[in-house]
């Protein structure tokens, strides 16, 4: 057999004439039916995929849940080095993460980007630890063994934030036997390297260690013709340490990480995507180059943007086994304890990313936001309910999380006449035809315009003003809270299972906000809506997700589940409050009805899983910001409904394998009567009832066929690989402005491997975005300017890669 990506060896070797075993979705554990080099005529079975999706390892068939998979190997097999390049590969999932902000989003619904106090509604969970902010995936995803997406509300057992479903991921543990991977990534032109891996090192008979890191330096996605250099380019450090310490009295376990990181770059990301004559006339005064095409690679910004994020994890588990305790054949307690500190050291955005010296945000201190957690938790098997029914499994335990967050900003003008000079600008020509922002030209603002238009050499009036046009924001919070959870799955006959989970948590969070500018401002109060105040706010919640569920098993391979879950997400406060007007936002809550099919047929070389949700979210959480100012508020109610559907299949003909999935979401508005209307309209509000949820598309699909070929030698061999990935379009801003709408994007990519068949080495060539598809991962409208929009650009164009991998 080939050892190269993808392709699964047994545990004696082949002889070189034995059909391939072909590991589509390479996991851990053995396969079904692993082939008999004496027996070559045994059938070839699919491995079984194990997850922890319930907080137990368990087969993928037996979860009454949508999940959806990738292994480590599958991810190097795709080049998947982060997070956003999932996406594509997992359906009805759209992942962007950043190093001091993300978005995760299931089923069409997710938390923006744009507000650092908002909580996500997609929780991430890495080795068994909870981690209440999104960007710590930038820096965590490497060295991994297995990533999950679970779709629906998690609560009962991930807790709350997870209303609309989890990222679940898996490290590679420290292994009993020495063993070590390298895999490096570089593109033709040598713009992108990517260094991964890790080494397990035995300490004894009873003490294991890994040491792994990951190290990536992309030159830049842009060149920014104002200041002459790179944009979007990303120096980034990251290592995790291990220890694994068994045969511990009464057969414990205890496991030790620590994880450290850091992500450097230059920061400005912004493109223009639209821009009035009169506008784009004002900005080549200040950089002739400066144009409004999304898709150049060019933008023009003055401010010499910069990005430095540290992170650090600590984490420390252990698990005692007990057997034959209280009715339970096995019954095993968990304790997780983690730290973790992620610190925003830098961060500057021009935030009318323009080249004209308007306004920036900076921060006035380093942004950390820390957190502890502790869990308690016990897992068991027993053969009854109680002395009832039949089989029982349950999970259930505590949990507690203490978290702070400081957002500290200044927004300051930068040059008053050029403020000025950009606000005529934007109101005249066609971008002129666009409502006030929030009563911006009142009467002291069109003043002091008049003057310094007039006298535009009373440079000590200019200056003098420009002095007063600047606030600090503040958001300083602190958060604790605790739950107790439960889930039983009894069988009450052979088959038939009923489930019973619920989650009950208290939340308590107090904040300190303000805004705060010299006295005598003017252009940003009127622009930005900036009015000085300071107030403390504390809010008190209970959270509630209980779970009703049957399962019934058909046969050894074939089961089915119905289950009504609710999720629940805290409120919380604005990070970037310039007035107290928007400052709080409360509680959503899910309900979710979901029904699924998973099938292992034909001899075990084909599997297939369907699910059906319907999903209904009360009091959505939204972050709108309409060219003037932040608003955060709960939108009345939204509706997410569809499928998903995945395959992988060994086929009949040798060394052919073929795996896919598709989904599709409906996600609208039920009810949101004054949602965001677009900047040009001349009315504030539009009833969005009944349209569609930003970055929500209806269709993603993909097919990934992969062929494994015999070398000239028994020692090597080659695979091939092929990826056509669909996502069909979707508007990229909540106020479903025409010029936010990112087409249908139609992905090719392609990989080509040579290896080792002891999976010593193996040499691959990728060939990503053959088609050249252009997609956006983002697009708003530009401070102060109605009508023009600026857009962040997600894809590289066609590239071609090389990457070399190590076992040894």
């Amino acid at each position: 057999m080939l050892a190269v990506p993808g392709i699964a060896s047994a545990a004696d070797p082949a002889p070189s004439d034995a059909p391939p075993v072909l590991n589509v979705i390479p996991v851990e554990g053995a396969a079904d039916a692993a082939p008999d080099p004496a027996r070559e005529s045994e059938p070839v079975a699919l491995e079984e995929i194990f997850v922890t999706a319930q907080k137990s390892r368990q087969s993928l068939r037996q979860v009454p849940a949508s999940v959806s998979t990738l292994s480590g190997e599958s991810l190097r097999n795709s080049k998947i080095l982060s997070a956003g390049d999932v996406n594509g590969y997992v359906p009805n999932t759209q992942l962007r993460v950043s190093p001091f902000a993300g978005e995760l989003r299931i089923r069409g619904y997710g938390t923006s980007l744009s507000n650092v106090g908002f909580e996500p509604s997609v929780g991430l969970v890495i080795d068994d630890v909870y981690y209440g902010r999104s960007a710590f995936l930038s820096t965590l995803m490497y060295d991994v063994d297995r990533l999950e997406v679970i779709r629906g509300p998690q609560g009962a057992l991930f807790g709350k934030n997870t209303v609309a479903g989890v990222v679940n991921i898996t490290t590679v543990d420290a292994d009993r036997v020495r063993t070590g991977d390298l895999t490096v990534f570089a593109r033709r032109d040598g713009e992108i390297l990517d260094a991964r891996g890790g080494v397990s090192l035995p300490l004894g008979d009873a003490l294991f260690s890994r040491l792994s890191g990951a190290v990536q330096q992309f030159d830049g996605l842009y060149y920014n013709t104002a200041l002459d250099r790179p944009e979007a380019d990303l120096q980034s450090y990251a290592g995790r340490a291990k220890l694994r310490f068994t045969e511990l009295p009464g057969d414990a376990e205890l496991r030790l990480a620590v994880s450290g990181g850091r992500q450097t770059g230059n920061g400005n990301l912004f493109q223009l995507s639209k821009a009035s004559d009169a506008t784009l006339a004002l900005f080549r005064q200040y950089d002739p180059d400066v144009e409004a095409n999304p898709y150049d690679r060019n933008l023009s910004s003055n401010v010499p943007s910069r990005v430095d994020v540290e992170t650090q994890t600590a984490s420390a588990a252990i698990e005692v086994p007990w057997t034959e305790t209280a009715g339970f054949d096995t019954l095993t307690l968990t304790s997780v304890s983690a730290y973790a500190r992620s610190d925003v050291r830098e961060r500057t955005i021009d935030f009318d990313f323009s080249p004209l010296p308007v306004v920036r945000l900076d921060l006035v201190e380093p942004t950390p936001y820390t957190q502890f957690s502790q869990e308690l938790r016990f897992n068991g098997l027993a053969p009854s309910l109680f002395g009832a029914f039949g089989r029982t499994e349950f999970v259930g335990g505590l949990y507690y999380l203490q978290s702070s967050l400081l957002s500290h900003d200044l927004a300051a003008v930068e040059d008053l006449g050029a403020a000025a000079a950009f606000v005529i600008a934007a109101r005249s020509g066609s971008a002129a035809q666009g409502r006030p922002l929030g009563g911006a030209l009142a009467d002291s603002l069109a003043s002091l315009l008049g003057r310094i238009v007039a006298s535009p050499l009373d440079d000590a009036l200019v200056t003098g003003q420009t002095n007063r046009e600047r606030a600090e924001l503040l958001l300083d919070q602190r958060q604790q809270a605790a739950a107790a959870y439960g889930q039983f799955t009894t069988y009450l006959t052979e088959r038939f299972a009923g489930i019973v989970g619920w989650r009950l948590g208290v939340e308590s969070k107090r904040a300190h906000l303000s805004s705060q500018a010299p006295d005598g401002a003017i252009f940003l109060p009127a622009i930005l809506g900036q009015a000085n105040f300071d107030t403390r706010r504390q809010r008190n919640e209970t959270e509630s997700s209980p779970k009703l569920g049957i399962k019934y098993d058909w046969t050894p391979a074939i089961a089915s589940y119905l289950v009504w879950a609710k999720g629940y997400k805290g409120g919380g406060y604005n990070a970037l409050p310039f007035n107290d007007q928007s400052l709080e936002y409360g509680p959503e809550t899910a309900n979710t009805y979901e029904a699924g099919l998973k099938t292992r047929l034909l001899d075990s070389t084909l599997d297939v899983n369907l699910a059906a949700f319907l999903t209904d979210f009360d009091d959505l959480q939204v972050s709108v910001f309409d060219g003037s100012s932040f608003n955060i508020q709960n939108a009345a109610s939204a509706r997410s409904q569809g499928f998903e559907a995945d395959f992988r299949w060994l086929s009949p003909f040798p060394g052919t394998s073929v795996r896919g999935n598709a989904g599709y979401t409906d996600a609208y508005y039920r009810r949101y009567p004054n949602g965001p209307a677009p900047a040009t309209a001349d009315v504030d509000s539009v009833d969005l009832s009944g349209r569609t949820l930003a970055s929500a598309p209806r269709w993603s699909a993909s097919l990934i066929p992969q062929v494994s070929l015999p070398g000239a030698s028994p020692a090597w061999g080659v695979q091939l690989q092929v990826e056509a990935l669909y996502t069909s379009q979707r508007y990229l801003d909540v106020d479903l402005d025409p010029n936010t709408l990112q087409p249908e994007t139609l992905m090719f990519n392609a990989r080509a491997s040579v290896g080792a068949r002891d999976g010593a080495w193996s040499l691959s060539l990728f060939a990503a975005n053959l088609s050249k598809e252009r997609v956006l991962a983002q697009v708003t409208d530009e401070p102060v300017a109605p009508g023009n929009f600026g857009a962040v650009r997600q894809d590289r164009g066609r590239e071609l890669y090389a990457a070399l991998k190590l076992d040894f």
